[in-house]
């Protein structure tokens, strides 16, 4: 049987300056991920900066959504072989340049 674990942070940030203040969220599977994650934001924060974003609230264009998804399998080790990388340069010239919000599921 395989259990597999989530670590979802959200943090709600005051500065010590009287704003509105920052609000983040991000999920990760590893639990020392989540701890270096907020530890960046609270640093950000401390410097009057704001938080981290997620990754995937930077995408604008199904190109991003493919290029993030091809480093994310690179970060894990199975980079994309011959005929996943086929697939994915062919989506990426179809619709890269799509606005993610206008793709449609049907």
């Amino acid at each position: 049987m395989i259990f597999l674990h989530f670590y979802s942070i959200f943090a709600e940030l005051r500065p010590d300056i009287p704003e509105i203040p920052q609000i983040a969220s991000e999920t990760f599977l590893r639990r020392d991920d989540a701890r270096k994650w907020t530890r960046q934001a609270e640093t950000l924060v401390d410097q009057g900066l704001p938080p981290n974003r997620s990754p995937v609230a930077r995408l604008h264009t199904f190109g991003d959504l493919v290029d993030l998804h091809i480093a994310d399998i690179c970060a894990v080790g199975k980079p994309p072989r011959r005929s996943k990388a086929a697939t994915l340069a062919t989506l990426k010239g179809d619709l890269g340049k799509e606005k993610i919000g206008h793709l449609a599921t049907s």
